[in-house]
C-alpha cells in the first residue's frame, strides 16, 4: 500500500540519505526514538502537535521505531528499507483516560478545574490526554469566543477509553468598558449593568461576524457618552469615561403653563380668578426639565384638596425611576397611615421605605395651604412645614442615605407624583443651588 505524506521541512539530502517521516497513531505530540537492526539508537526527536516527525537517515537499511507519549504506552514498528522517502506509523495505546473535544475553535485554551492543560489539535478536535475518574469543570476560552464552561463526568470512563465532547462555544465581540464607578452602561440602548469600583464592566455581545452597535454610558449628574463602531469578534477596550454636568442655576415657577417641566399627561394647570396652580395627579413622575441639582434648597407651597396626601421626588434620574420619595399623608389618606412623614427610595420603580414615619404633628386642613421647605447637602436631606394660616412651623424630619448606592444618588432632578388616588395642588415653587456647599465639596 502506498501512502503520499508530503513532508513539513525542506531536508537537502546526499544521494545516499533518504527521509523517515514517523506518524503517530492517535494523533498526539511525542517522543520517536530510531534504532539500528542491531538495537542502538541513533536519533531522538519530537513528534510535533499533529503527532509527525521526520528524521534524514542512511538509506536502503531498516530502522526499529519507537514512540511514547504521557498516557500512552510505548509502540514499535520496524521500517521497510529505507528509500528517498518512507512512512512509518507507530501505534500507540492510551493508559490512561482520554477526552476528546470537537469543534474547538484553533488556538483555544483548555482548561481543566481551572488550570490549564495541553492539548493536541488537529482538524477541529482536540485530545486531552490523562483525565483522572472524576468529575471535572471543563473551560474552554478564546478571545474571539464567550468561555464555554461545562461539567464533565469522567468517572464512567475505563482506563484506556476516550470520551467525546462537542463544544459549541458563543462568537462575541468582548468589551472592556472603562467608565466613572455606578454608571450604567447599555447596549443598542438594552441594559448591560453597572460599573463596579474597579472603573471596568466586562460586556460581551453575541455576534457571528462584524456588525455596527452602540455602547452608551450614563449617570446622573455626568454627560452621557454614546460611542457608535463596528463590532467583530474579539476583546475591545473602551473609554467611555464622564464629565460632570454643570450644576444648573435657580428656578422659580408660577404655574401659568407647565413649560418648565417634563410631565405626565394627568397634570392640570387649575385657574382660580387671577391665580393659577399645578394640579398634580397619577404615578408617573414630572420633572423640572434640563435642571440636574446636586447640593440645593426648594420651597413650594401645596393644597391638600382632598386631604389624601402629597409627594414629591429628589434626585430622580431622567428615566424617572430611580430617586428618593417623600410622602406627607393626609388625614383622609387611603394608601399610607393617616398624618404621617414617609421616606423612600426608588429603584427601577420600586420603593423602598428607608426609615419608621414620622408621626405629624400639625393638623392637615383642605382649606389651609402649607410651605415644604427642603434642604439638600450630600447625603443629608432636611424638611420642614409651615402653616400659612397660623405660621406655625415643625420639622418634618432629617434623613442621611447610608446605603451602598448612596454615591449614585447625588444628582438629580426635582419632581411630583401622586400616590394611589391622591390630589394635591401646588405654587409659588423655587429652588436654588446650595452656595454654602458648592466651595467644600469634593472634586
Amino acid at each position: 500500500m502506498t501512502e503520499t505524506v508530503k513532508p513539513k521541512t525542506e531536508v537537502r539530502q546526499a544521494p545516499t540519505t533518504g527521509l523517515l517521516i514517523v506518524l503517530l497513531n492517535p494523533i498526539v505530540a511525542g517522543k520517536v526514538t530510531v534504532k539500528s537492526e542491531t538495537g542502538k539508537t541513533l536519533k531522538e526527536v519530537e513528534a510535533d502537535k499533529e503527532g509527525q516527525a521526520e528524521i534524514a537517515l542512511p538509506r536502503n537499511r531498516q530502522y526499529q521505531v519507537e514512540a511514547s507519549a504521557p498516557g500512552y504506552s510505548t509502540g514499535a514498528t520496524t521500517s521497510r528499507a529505507l528509500g528517498a522517502q518512507t512512512i512509518v506509523r507507530v501505534q500507540l495505546s492510551a493508559q490512561s483516560r482520554v477526552l476528546r473535544l470537537v469543534n474547538m475553535p484553533t488556538n483555544a485554551e483548555v482548561l481543566i478545574d481551572k488550570s490549564a492543560v495541553q492539548t493536541t489539535m488537529v482538524g477541529g478536535v482536540a485530545t486531552v490526554a490523562d483525565i483522572s475518574p472524576k468529575k471535572h469543570t471543563l473551560t474552554v476560552h478564546h478571545p474571539e469566543y464567550n468561555d464555554f464552561a461545562i461539567e464533565v463526568d469522567m468517572s464512567r470512563v475505563g482506563l484506556g477509553e476516550t470520551a467525546t465532547l462537542y463544544v459549541t462555544p458563543e462568537r462575541a465581540a468582548k468589551l472592556s468598558i472603562a467608565s466613572i464607578p455606578g454608571a450604567t452602561i447599555l447596549v443598542d440602548g438594552s441594559f448591560r449593568g453597572r460599573v463596579p469600583q474597579s472603573g471596568k464592566l466586562d460586556v460581551s455581545i453575541p455576534l457571528q461576524q462584524a456588525s455596527e452597535h452602540s455602547v452608551t454610558a450614563e449617570m446622573t449628574g455626568y454627560q452621557t457618552k454614546t460611542l457608535h463602531e463596528r463590532f467583530g469578534p474579539g476583546i475591545r477596550s473602551l473609554d467611555l469615561a464622564l464629565e460632570r454636568i454643570a450644576e444648573a442655576v435657580g428656578a422659580s415657577d408660577g404655574f401659568d403653563d407647565m413649560n418648565l417641566w417634563s410631565h405626565p399627561a394627568t397634570w392640570k394647570v387649575m385657574t382660580e380668578g387671577n391665580n393659577r396652580r399645578l394640579q398634580v395627579s397619577g404615578a408617573q413622575v414630572g420633572i423640572l426639565k434640563n435642571k440636574v441639582y446636586r447640593d440645593f434648597d426648594a420651597v413650594f407651597t401645596f393644597w391638600m384638596t382632598e386631604n389624601k396626601g402629597v409627594t414629591w421626588v429628589l434626585r430622580a434620574d431622567s428615566s424617572g425611576k430611580n430617586y428618593y420619595m417623600f410622602h406627607l399623608s393626609g388625614p383622609k389618606s387611603t394608601t399610607q397611615l393617616p398624618n404621617r412623614f414617609y421616606t423612600y427610595l426608588v429603584r427601577d420603580g420600586n420603593p423602598e421605605s428607608l426609615n419608621t414615619p414620622t408621626p405629624l404633628v400639625l393638623d392637615l386642613s383642605p382649606n389651609t395651604s402649607y410651605t415644604i421647605n427642603v434642604s439638600v447637602r450630600g447625603h443629608r436631606i432636611e424638611h420642614s412645614i409651615t402653616s400659612n394660616d397660623t405660621g406655625e412651623k415643625v420639622v418634618l424630619g432629617q434623613f442621611t442615605d447610608t446605603s451602598a448606592t448612596k454615591d449614585t444618588m447625588l444628582y438629580g432632578h426635582f419632581g411630583f407624583r401622586a400616590l394611589g388616588n391622591e390630589l394635591f395642588q401646588v405654587d409659588d415653587f423655587t429652588i436654588d443651588p446650595a452656595k454654602d456647599a458648592a466651595a467644600t465639596r469634593p472634586r
